[in-house]
């Protein structure tokens, strides 16, 4: 009788965890959460990888789409060309152990690079150019290609079957579909509310994989979503209250320009380990806060703007203080882009000319995750 009465007052006293994650942006939005917080902190381990420089490998900008065990796959802007190639990096030494290159508009061809993803169980890569879907082997050899005109991003779900998110620029009741491996459609998920308005300008979602799982965001929705083949659910939710922008200044270039610096705009992060890694745009500044997930609370914030600020999280190499931010994660690791400027302070034989350093960070192991 006293037992079950001490388990009654426990329950009682217990607050029940709600069935997703909430990040209160809006209550946070002053607060700074540690001043001592470096990306040392939760790593693992920690390394650099340069990308060669060569006259036939020379990057305008540079893109993370995916990791294997031995390589980095990237995809950049020659300098010089208007196309766009898929590039292996050596996660050792930063040497491009292979490429796909078929710009054009031929068979097994692509005419540019809207999305690019891994099918883990053939080792193939699926390359999307907004008409139509390619197969290939690492090694770039072409296998086959998928029609599809409304297809944006292109995930491989653990099942087999694949997730798709459409063209933004569609007027689609849906934003996303599930399709098995033949391609035929499965199911249509999460209804676009703000469908059949015309935006000024286009918003651009996407899919990303944590623990094993996919999650999308649509750009103009405060939730992102864990996606399987059978259904869509709430994961986690930005709570912006006041901030949050009327879709009516949204959907207009014009009013976004006036009144957007009252709301917070293009928010959007990535999962590993228990921690969230969010950027969004708020009064002219840029902010990047690191929370945790399982609180949930505020470890980290850094504020930018044009008249200065720190942009990024700090991390101590070799005893030299610089400030990164994710630019793909994958599993338990995390990848960043270091500035020119902080590369060549790392690494003293790199010039304004090298190619750009790849920062890979291993976070701490965290029981349950």
């Amino acid at each position: 009788m006293i037992i079950s009465f001490l388990m009654i007052i426990m329950s009682c006293n217990q607050k029940e965890r709600p069935p997703y994650v909430v990040i209160d942006i809006e209550k946070n939005i002053n607060k700074s959460g540690s001043a001592n917080f470096v990306l040392n902190d939760i790593a693992q381990s920690m390394s650099l990888i340069p990308i060669e420089t060569s006259d036939s490998v020379l990057f305008r900008n540079v893109i993370i789409v995916g990791v294997t065990e031995e390589n980095l796959i990237i995809h950049g802007g020659n300098i010089g060309a208007f196309k766009r190639a898929i590039y292996f990096i050596n996660r050792t030494d930063g040497k491009v152990s292979s490429v796909i290159d078929r710009h054009g508009r031929g068979p097994g061809e692509y005419v540019n690079i809207v999305d690019v993803s891994l099918n883990k169980r053939s080792n193939t890569l699926y390359l999307s150019d907004s008409r139509k879907i390619n197969e290939y082997t690492f090694d770039g050899k072409f296998i086959y290609a998928i029609q599809n005109d409304s297809a944006w991003i292109v995930r491989m779900l653990d099942d087999g079957n694949f997730a798709v998110s459409y063209h933004p620029s569609l007027d689609m009741e849906f934003a996303l579909g599930i399709y098995d491996n033949a391609w035929n459609l499965k199911r249509r998920g999460l209804s676009k509310a703000e469908r059949g308005r015309k935006f000024d300008m286009i918003y651009f979602d996407g899919i990303f994989e944590f623990n094993g799982d996919y999650f999308y965001k649509m750009a103009h929705c405060d939730t992102l979503y864990r996606i399987t083949s059978a259904f869509d659910e709430p994961y986690l939710v930005h709570s912006k209250g006041r901030y949050q922008i009327p879709i009516d200044i949204k959907v207009s270039r014009e009013k976004t320009e006036k009144y957007g610096n009252r709301y917070i705009q293009h928010d959007y992060g990535n999962l590993i380990s228990k921690y969230y890694f969010l950027s969004y745009y708020y009064d002219g500044k840029y902010y990047k806060e690191i929370w945790d997930i399982e609180t949930p609370s505020l470890v980290y914030k850094s504020i930018f703007s044009r008249t200065g600020g720190v942009n990024g999280v700090p991390v101590i190499i070799d005893g030299k203080k610089i400030y990164v931010w994710p630019a793909f994660v994958s599993e338990e690791s995390l990848y960043c882009i270091v500035e020119a400027e902080d590369a060549i302070s790392l690494i003293p034989s790199l010039t304004e000319d090298s190619n750009p350093v790849i920062l890979e960070v291993k976070l701490k192991a965290v029981v349950g995750h």
